[in-house]
């Protein structure tokens, strides 16, 4: 809990779950009717650089070393070959850009309005089945978005569309989906229906001292 990929990802979500709690908390009393939007408009602003910021660091700290580096060092016998500072080109920005706009319309904005139009008699806890599984199923489309923006980011030289699309499909997708989907439900399925219930049970505390 005190490395470095440890505080990156939870900078992440404390960053995103704060300001999207603060934007709900101003939006129901200033225009209830467009919650939903405004909450995921702003979680979208921190979460996107935030995102793409950790996914760059994690690049960086754990890419393989190209092969032409790895014979480079062990012809001049050097113990360690820096990895070069990669940074995201526009079109791994964008790819991560629509890879996190699926993630969070799906987990802030799509999942509430799901459970709020699955009738009550056809669930006993529509909020928590549309909220687990919701963000999990946009990780089938988010994962090869995420596994091309990596591409992008550690292969910046010319490499054909149609070849990096089928490196990515061959290189893992189905596991990477899986773990994924797994992956998403702490942050954004449990994340939120916990998030959501710590919320209610402040503001309640907050009424009663009011």
């Amino acid at each position: 809990m005190l490395s470095l990929p440890f505080g990156i990802v939870w900078s992440l979500y404390a960053g995103t779950y704060g300001v999207a709690n603060v934007a709900e908390t101003i939006s129901e009393r200033l225009t209830p009717e467009h919650v939903g939007t405004i909450v995921g408009a702003s979680a979208f602003l921190v979460n996107v650089p935030l995102g793409v910021w950790k996914d760059v660091r994690f690049a960086q700290m754990f890419a393989r070393i190209p092969s032409r580096v790895a014979n480079t060092a062990a012809a001049t016998a050097t113990a360690t070959v820096p990895m070069p500072k990669l940074r995201p080109s526009r079109s791994a920005t964008t790819v991560w850009l629509v890879r996190d706009a699926l993630t969070l319309f799906g987990s802030f904005t799509f999942a509430p309005r799901l459970a709020a139009a699955i009738p009550d008699n056809l669930a006993l806890h529509p909020q928590t089945i549309s909220q687990l599984s919701v963000p999990a199923l946009t990780q089938i489309v988010a994962t090869p978005l995420h596994l091309l923006g990596l591409d992008l980011t550690t292969r910046q030289h010319h490499v054909p569309w149609m070849q990096r699309i089928a490196d990515t499909t061959r290189s893992g997708l189905l596991s990477t989906t899986i773990v994924r989907c797994f992956r998403i439900l702490p942050a954004f399925g449990f994340g939120c229906i916990g998030n959501t219930e710590m919320r209610k049970a402040l503001h309640k505390q907050h009424e009663q001292f009011d």
